[in-house]
């Protein structure tokens, strides 16, 4: 995106038409809105919700993987790399 912004800068600059840089910038502005918005959709959904509860009641789960403190819309990479990053 910085691309496009740098892009239009220099266009404007030099007196061009800037319609697709910013024609593109937008595009990703309303990518990431629709990706932002099926993202709460999910987490509230109830297809996601009986999920959760089937893998925190489901007894092989448990026995391979231990208790499950929580659950998350993204994987982790264990807990070594969120206790290192965060």
């Amino acid at each position: 995106m910085g691309f496009f912004i740098d892009l239009k800068k220099i266009l404007e600059a030099q007196k061009k038409s800037t319609f697709l840089p910013g024609f593109f910038i937008g595009i990703i502005i309303v990518a990431f809105g629709i990706a932002g918005g099926g993202i709460l959709l999910l987490n509230s959904s109830k297809a996601y919700q009986d999920a959760i509860e089937s893998i925190k009641t489901d007894e092989v789960i448990k026995s391979e993987m231990g208790n499950i403190k929580g659950v998350g819309l993204f994987f982790s990479f264990g807990h070594w790399f969120f206790g290192f990053c965060f």
